[in-house]
């Protein structure tokens, strides 16, 4: 290879020059801004200052453009204060809209802003109010009152990913829009009270002293915060020319031709100024007025002589935030309330000490609402890598906000991880159909978590890359028509080979036959935390075949590809999985010595892998009430799900008259051993045990109901049902009785009465009529025990009594002591566990129609967790009379859902 010479290089240096020229420079300062103009149709750069703003249509896919209404433009006349309020984007379709703001650095703080100027755009003249979401927390209730008015609000926030969503929310009072949108990038040392748990939002920003009715921001503050100008009839105003003030020594930064002019009482020695908070729109949330931090900035601006001093106090709501202050000649001191404060005003006092022959002066004021981001976001990482991979194929499936959050805005085509103490993980993505193009971008590599990608029937090009090899996880892959062609990468072959990999890839042209057209279908057998994605219940036509019982000596770990049809007894499927002959069966139970108990489908014994690891054997009892129907009807189930809270499967026996399937063996055993005393721990559950176990169980359910198409009804909902795994963690197990509904929209379906005394729903044994509240109600139930310890169905000197009547007394007195397992003691939070019963009563409503959903369940139990959590180190009595929780008081909320 030649070295280029001198010449060429600097050919090349001249060129990569002239091609730089042509793009357009930024501004100084202007790097990192991003300024939007919302509904406007090109880029223009604002007169007053120069800020260069761009059309909203590379941020944002849904929405419409509008314009404010010709009279109001006409007030505005060409008015450069307002050259972003005369277009908008409004949001008549969709609960949730949001801009998706990049490039931005995760971990940088950002200062965003929002403008609305209603302007009567829609001709309907009806002020509209909705709210205003940072990610998955609330920024702000924006309300309009005036149609001429342009409102905005700011926040101070840190990246939580290397992009920002900015999302409006229908209230169903009035369609949401929004003018124009800001981001700022702020030096990191700014606003040591910024976090990634915190935020601050602008309540009011004061530029005092000055005179004039104008407005300063960029470039005379270099971070384009806003400052108004304010001068109360008491005050008079100072200022200096001098060019030698500079505000970057400081630690808030406040620009010097804010700094440059101040406030000083018109006589006396008292500056005094007063606002009324409560006027501001509290968050939904918040119990009283939110917290506030005030922010004070003094700079001296005359030179004072030998004998001149100016000395004073600062006081805030009668507490001296500020002694003996002595501003510094043109340079910024700042004066903070230190940490935020509960205020529902803002009264202040700056007053001169004794000895100071000058009063007091103010410069300049902010005051912010300090906001607590309790939401979990979803993984940096993984927003990252769907963000590219939006961009990157124009995803045109309401990806907007975050992915995960909230679940029922969940982004279309995605599953994550539930988990309470991490953030979710995107654990699977269904990309088919979607149109995509060109080659696979390595940032799907980083969705480190993924357990199934489906990338089916799109344009894609170029070979199968080696990087897929890289999700640990992976368990199921789809290249099923996708145009990715072999051939097959050695590291995902090597999964393949080790059965740690399910590939479904038909299409594809092998480099060593071109003409060849190849259809793989592997069985995989996926990791001890990981459902296994395909079962296979295979029907031997040979009925009388002879079993070689030495096969209970080898156990083959290579997964197998199979496709099954109809038999005798009409059992068909297509489906995968690793099969077990009966004799192998025998080896692994040991000649099903050990009995771990009795399920729907009859015996389910102990087994022990080759591998060592550990296995439940079910086996179908001649004498059950399931048949080959119930048998297959399970088989199918499981094909279809995958979710941390339900028990994988690990493969499935069909020999002749033997049918089995084989479980990874749950260490912990059922909820219902634990309860009861029976499952030989020594220990009893705490409270935040049985919280952990009780929304892992509900997260389970809660797939079932919703992360599965068509609907999934578990209908024998109970503790012996709820299995525990080493770390504790619940399964839900034996779908045996499950049902699918085979449409959208059909609301129940008439079935055979099955389930279980004490847990069956009251209505679903009356009607025969099935749907997901019946399983809400059983859940309600093992709720009730977990609370109180006691079982379904409670044995009595006299007769049985339902664990709802035994609770009722201690409800309807409000005596919580009477309900809760006394093996608890007294350690737990009295809120948390009247919140657990809500949700319990709630669920176990006599009609149906009445009871909360698995989804709002899994929300009410992640808020007693977190509320559990929050006081781990706190030890709650309970009093043995009346409690202070009424229970009758907190389910009227419930009733007016």
């Amino acid at each position: 290879m030649e070295t280029p010479n001198r010449g060429t290089c600097l050919i090349l240096i001249g060129y990569v020059l002239f091609l730089s020229s042509l793009q357009e420079p930024v501004s100084g300062g202007q790097e990192g801004f991003i300024s939007i103009d919302c509904g406007k149709t090109y880029t223009y750069h604002d007169k007053k200052t120069d800020l260069k703003y761009v059309p909203d249509t590379n941020f944002i896919d849904s929405g419409e453009n509008n314009q404010i209404s010709s009279y109001f433009r006409g007030v505005l006349d060409g008015n450069a204060d307002y050259a972003q309020s005369y277009n908008l984007r409004s949001f008549p379709n969709g609960t949730r809209n949001c801009y998706t703001l990049r490039p931005v650095i995760k971990g940088s703080k950002y200062l965003l802003r929002a403008f609305f100027k209603y302007g009567n755009y829609d001709g309907k003249d009806i002020l509209p109010r909705f709210d205003l979401y940072l990610g998955e927390n609330l920024w702000f209730h924006v309300q309009i009152v005036n149609s001429s008015r342009n409102s905005y609000t700011e926040i101070i926030a840190v990246a939580p990913a290397n992009s920002i969503s900015v999302c409006l929310l229908n209230r169903n009072t009035g369609v949401p829009f929004i003018s124009s949108l800001e981001l700022r990038p702020l030096n990191d040392s700014l606003y040591r009270e910024v976090d990634t748990s915190s935020s601050l939002v602008l309540r009011s920003t004061l530029d005092c002293g000055e005179t004039g009715d104008i407005q300063i921001r960029y470039p005379d503050d270099s971070y384009d915060r806003l400052w108004n100008t304010y001068l109360r009839y008491n005050w008079t105003s100072i200022r200096t020319t001098s060019d030698s003030f500079d505000a970057t020594m400081s630690e808030y930064q406040p620009p010097s031709k804010v700094m440059k002019t101040a406030a000083i009482p018109k006589s006396g020695f008292e500056l005094d100024f007063y606002s009324d908070l409560e006027k501001f729109e509290w968050s939904k949330d918040a119990v009283g007025p939110p917290k506030h931090y005030i922010f004070l900035h003094f700079a001296e601006l005359e030179s004072l002589g030998i004998n001149d001093s100016r000395i004073f106090n600062v006081k805030l709501n009668d507490e001296v935030i500020g002694y003996n202050v002595t501003p510094k000649y043109m340079s910024t001191t700042t004066i903070t309330n230190g940490k935020p404060r509960n205020y529902d005003k803002i009264s202040l006092s700056i007053y001169s000490v004794a000895g100071s022959t000058l009063p007091p002066i103010l410069n300049s004021l902010r005051i912010y609402i300090s906001k607590q981001l309790n939401e979990k976001n979803t993984h940096s990482q993984d927003v990252d890598a769907i963000m590219d991979i939006k961009y990157e194929y124009k995803v045109k499936m309401d990806w907007m906000g975050d992915p995960c959050f909230p679940l029922e805005l969940r982004w279309k085509g995605l599953t994550c991880s539930n988990e309470i103490t991490k953030s979710p993980r995107i654990i699977s993505l269904n990309l088919s159909s979607r149109g995509l193009s060109g080659k696979l971008i390595e940032s799907v590599a980083d969705l480190t978590e993924l357990e199934q990608l489906d990338l089916s029937i799109n344009n894609l090009e170029g070979e199968i890359p080696d990087f897929l090899a890289n999700l640990a996880h992976l368990y199921f892959l789809n290249l099923t028509g996708s145009g990715l062609h072999g051939p097959i990468p050695p590291a995902l072959q090597h999964k393949l080979e080790k059965g740690l990999l399910t590939l479904s890839f038909e299409g594809f042209r092998n480099s060593a036959n071109s003409k060849k057209t190849v259809v793989i279908v592997v069985g995989s057998v996926v990791s001890v935390s990981f459902l296994l994605f395909m079962v296979l219940i295979f029907v031997w036509r040979r009925k009388n075949k002879k079993k070689d019982l030495e096969s209970s000596k080898r156990y083959s770990s290579s997964p197998s590809a199979v496709l099954l049809n109809q038999n005798n007894d009409g059992l068909h499927f297509q489906l995968k999985s690793r099969k077990f002959s009966y004799g192998e069966l025998i080896g692994i139970t040991n000649n099903f010595r050990k009995v771990l108990g009795k399920g729907g489908f009859g015996t389910v014994y102990h087994g022990v892998m080759e591998n060592g690891d550990g296995v439940a054997v079910k086996v179908l009892s001649k004498l059950s009430s399931q048949g080959p129907k119930e048998f297959q009807n399970e088989a199918q189930l499981l094909t279809r799900i995958h979710h941390r809270n339900l028990v994988p499967l690990v493969g499935y026996c069909y020999d002749k008259d033997h049918l089995a399937l084989v479980y990874e063996r749950m260490e912990e055993g059922t909820l219902e051993s634990h309860l009861s005393g029976t499952s030989g721990r020594t220990t009893v559950f705490s409270w935040r045990e049985r919280l952990k176990i009780a929304l892992g169980a509900a997260q389970g359910l809660e797939y079932l109901h919703k992360g599965c198409k068509p609907v999934i009804v578990h209908r024998d909902v109970k503790t012996s049902n709820i299995l525990l795994d080493r770390k504790m963690e619940a399964r839900i197990s034996d779908f045996g009785l499950s049902k699918i509904f085979e449409k959208d929209g059909i609301t129940h379906i008439t079935t055979a009465i099955m389930g279980t005394r004490g847990y069956l729903d009251p209505e679903y044994n009356i009607t025969n009529k099935l749907n997901e509240k019946s399983d809400v109600y059983s859940f309600g139930i093992v709720l009730l025990e977990l609370i109180t310890g006691k079982p379904a169905i409670i044995r009595s000197t006299f007769e049985p009594i339902h664990i709802i009547d035994w609770v009722q007394p201690g409800v309807e007195h409000g005596d919580l002591y009477a309900i809760v397992d006394h093996k608890l003691g007294d350690l737990y939070n009295v809120n948390s566990i009247w919140k657990v019963l809500e949700a319990a009563l709630a669920c176990t409503r006599s009609r149906s129609f009445e009871r909360i959903t698995m989804s709002e369940v899994v929300f009410l139990l992640k808020e007693c967790f977190e509320l559990e959590t929050d006081n781990d180190n706190t030890v709650h009595s309970v009093s043995h009379g009346n409690s202070s929780n009424s229970i009758g008081n907190s389910m009227k909320n419930y009733d007016n859902d």
